[in-house]
């Protein structure tokens, strides 16, 4: 016979009669234990690790996966994991160090236009190598993932296609203007999709 010996959850604290009713209880803090496996989870908790430590440098431990779930700020930080997660992030972890090098609020984090602000400054910080490396990466994936010869790369990239490679910064203001194919694929490029590409390949 079961033993009716209440049975606490150790992540609220709440009690059961029944072991089987423990098991299947799910609750806030430990649906928030469950997710800790996930990458965007992983890379949320490294954000609120390094926003920490840099508000508050004279405290030499860092913050623990169980400050982190109980934090008010446990679903801004798993927001912004997300918005990570997605890949479209061009180097996260100096966009990281930006928004909170610049004081910008935590429900901005995961703004277009806070990223826009980033990237426009990050890209035409980087080198030529790091730009072209990055490019090429990207055209032999594609060449894999569609089964083409990557020399075909810039023959079928569309100027809609271009311009979201420009707009997530695979695409750099090195390659646009240091290469033949980006010069002819601004050329091809309505004047509302260049109004847009400009603002991340113009260094003015």
């Amino acid at each position: 016979m079961e033993s009716l010996k209440p049975r606490t959850c150790k992540f609220c604290n709440k009690s059961f009669r029944r072991e089987r009713t423990l098991a299947s209880h799910v609750c806030e803090p430990k649906r928030r234990h469950a997710d800790s496996v996930e990458r965007y989870w992983e890379l949320a908790f490294r954000a609120y690790q390094k926003f920490y430590k840099y508000n508050y440098p004279t405290r030499t431990k860092d913050r623990t996966k169980d400050q982190f779930i109980k934090s008010q700020y446990y679903g801004g930080f798993i927001k912004f994991g997300r918005f990570l997660h997605t890949g479209l992030v061009l180097g996260h972890e100096k966009y990281v160090e930006y928004v909170i090098r610049n004081a910008i609020k935590l429900e901005k984090w995961s703004s277009d236009a806070i990223y826009e602000e980033y990237l426009k400054e990050h890209l035409f910080k980087e080198t030529v190598e790091r730009a072209a490396e990055r490019m090429m990466l990207y055209i032999m994936n594609w060449s894999s993932d569609n089964e083409k010869l990557a020399d075909n790369f810039f023959d079928e990239l569309t100027p809609a296609q271009a311009l979201i490679l420009i707009r997530n910064g695979t695409m750099s203001p090195w390659i646009v203007y240091g290469t033949q194919q980006g010069e002819k694929i601004i050329d091809s490029m309505s004047d509302e999709q260049l109004n847009i590409a400009v603002k991340f390949i113009d260094p003015k």
